[in-house]
């Protein structure tokens, strides 16, 4: 296994560039996990009720450019970043 750390930030709210409120949790994870399995652990830690809501996992890109912080849209395996990028995930709720 060739482990990587994985944040998982729910329960808040995006404010502009910055992520605030709710709670963060930090785990260790394969660098090589897939979609399905990375949606997974974050319904495991945020206990989300996927009968209700859905989860929108992003991440967040580092750069040495300054460029305005992009948080790209992660829809599959295709998606999932290299060992350059850092998680951070966004749970989107919708639904009733």
């Amino acid at each position: 296994m060739d482990p990587t750390k994985l944040v998982i930030t729910y329960g808040g709210e995006w404010v502009e560039n910055f992520y605030e409120g709710g709670e963060t949790e930090f785990v260790k994870v394969c660098r090589n996990l897939t979609y399905g399995k990375l949606s997974r652990v974050v319904q495991d830690i945020t206990n989300v009720d996927l009968t209700r809501f859905t989860i929108e996992l992003r991440t967040l890109v580092d750069t040495v450019v300054r460029l305005r912080p992009a948080q790209p849209k992660i829809k599959d395996d295709s998606d999932c970043p290299n060992n350059k990028t850092h998680w951070c995930s966004r749970i989107k709720y919708t639904g009733a």
